[in-house]
């Protein structure tokens, strides 16, 4: 990719978005919905960030010094946008699924050949992996993520949770990267439109770049997964057990176990029990790899 040679920031990404139309006319068409929005002095942004409805703040002085990677980074932040990622993550850990989304995220940038700044999570397109360090409490852990192309960033993100017991709460970026600040893309009527109309884009996209014969490869499965969703079984079952797992009630005759160390006698939780039962298929139409693939998901 060659340097843009331009003095402002609002030109880097004019001719960024231009420059995308003829190698990558589906990303090319996503882009051209962001809504480019200089930060204001006042603010802390220091790079780039998007909001659920495609509002793109960035930092000028970041846009100048990254202006040969403005492809990378426009395609980016519209993918989070485009396939919502900030209405998906729901009750998870804001840094670990904004993690695992820009793995995956990165992952179709590098395959376009597009590149991304330094600070971004980095992606092997060789070995089809990405190596960095998360903090882990007041300690920096090294995860290698393997497989990178085969997995949603949902099964990103149960990697990194079983890798990262104690990640930092609160914000959605990960340390030394900013987020956009919010609208309401993904509460209401709003973010129900919203929703619909990000779809409507994708499916508009992938019918463009198709035409060309250019649509990214793998990237029509990503399209199909957003536009017919398919349900997931643990998500499908946790809302069948989760009123077994709330509390029905309170017990003063057993102690909570933060008495002693509160010095003040607090009922302990009594909760419902329930039993779960799995029945695995083992007819002669399931072959082994098959009967693996059940006994891990157990």
């Amino acid at each position: 990719m060659s340097l843009i040679d331009i003095d402002n920031a609002e030109d880097v990404i004019r001719k960024g978005i231009i420059d995308l139309q003829k190698p990558q006319p589906f990303f090319a068409h996503l882009v051209m919905h962001l809504r480019p929005e200089v930060m204001s002095e006042k603010e802390p942004m220091q790079t780039v960030g998007v909001s659920a409805k495609g509002r793109l703040f960035y930092n000028k002085e970041f846009m100048m010094k990254n202006k040969d990677h403005i492809q990378g980074l426009l395609t980016h932040e519209v993918l989070h946008v485009a396939f919502l990622h900030a209405q998906r993550t729901g009750p998870r850990n804001k840094m670990l699924a904004n993690i695992a989304q820009d793995v995956v995220v990165n992952m179709m940038v590098g395959k376009a050949g597009m590149t991304l700044p330094s600070t971004a999570i980095p992606y092997d397109n060789q070995r089809d992996r990405s190596k960095f360090q998360l903090p882990d409490g007041d300690k920096m852990v090294d995860v290698t993520i393997e497989s990178v192309s085969e997995k949603a960033w949902e099964e990103v993100y149960d990697d990194l949770s079983k890798l990262i017991k104690n990640p930092p709460q609160g914000g959605g970026a990960r340390p030394g990267h900013d987020n956009a600040p919010q609208d309401d893309g993904g509460e209401g009527q709003d973010g129900k439109s919203n929703e619909e109309g990000w779809g409507k884009r994708l499916a508009e996209a992938a019918q463009y770049a198709k035409q060309q014969g250019k649509l990214p490869g793998g990237m029509d499965a990503y399209v199909d997964d957003l536009l017919k969703p398919k349900v997931l079984w643990k998500q499908l079952l946790l809302q069948y057990l989760r009123p077994y797992l709330l509390p029905v009630d309170w017990s003063y005759q057993r102690p909570n176990k933060k008495s002693q160390a509160l010095d003040v006698y607090m009922p302990s939780v009594l909760k419902e029990h329930c039993a779960i039962e799995v029945i695995i298929d083992t007819s002669g139409s399931i072959a082994q790899d098959e009967l693996t693939e059940f006994l891990s998901e157990v």
